[in-house]
């Protein structure tokens, strides 16, 4: 009889597309504190023409993000949640 015990912690990696300052606190506030099994990154959005769109895609393929939150301004986020749709990530 062989028992073993697997012991895994699940993490996830969110790219935060952020159109203020005080987004990224609000996101850090959903999470308990010192949760090292959830990483928030955060690159601008809505600032210039699609800045939010290239920094989904250098979220996905640079830095490997499983679920996107933000861009708040409707055109990037069409965009976006196109392109997430096509990597079948949550945004």
């Amino acid at each position: 009889l062989l028992i073993s015990s697997f012991s895994f912690t699940v993490s996830i990696r969110i790219g935060h597309l952020q159109s203020s300052p005080e987004e990224r606190d609000v996101i850090l506030s959903c999470f308990p504190p010192n949760n090292s099994s959830v990483k928030v990154v955060s690159l601008p959005a809505c600032d210039s023409l699609f800045s939010g769109v290239d920094n989904a895609a250098k979220f996905r393929y640079f830095h490997r993000m499983e679920a996107f939150i933000g861009a708040n301004c409707v055109e990037e986020a069409m965009a976006i949640s196109r392109l997430t749709e096509r990597w079948s990530s949550p945004y």
